[in-house]
């Protein structure tokens, strides 16, 4: 198979394996291991925090200078040669540092 032992056990581990978001992990036997409740909330809500706390910075930054800092006012990076390069490297990022905060 291409997945761990046990994933195609089942329909139902089947669809949590593929479709699931989250690590599913999977015994010796291929049942499904549970954890315990509460186990890794701390980290996950951690996580999301820092998320948060990225996209808020980058979101302020953004808003501030149009998400394009370095260049002139009312600049669009997408009109010019090589899209500004390496000038508009910066709104470049800010742009890209804001989907991945969205994503995550």
């Amino acid at each position: 198979g291409t997945g761990p032992k046990g994933f195609d056990r089942s329909l139902k581990n089947f669809i949590i394996y593929f479709a699931s978001p989250a690590e599913v992990l999977f015994d010796a036997d291929g049942n499904l291991l549970w954890s315990s409740p509460g186990h890794g909330a701390g980290e996950l809500t951690l996580r999301i925090v820092g998320h948060m706390a990225a996209g808020t910075v980058v979101l302020s930054l953004g808003r501030a200078t149009a998400f394009a800092p370095l260049l002139e006012e009312g600049t669009d990076p997408w009109q010019l040669p090589r899209f500004g390069l390496p000038r508009a490297f910066p709104a470049v990022y800010l742009q890209s540092v804001y989907v991945y905060c969205m994503l995550a």
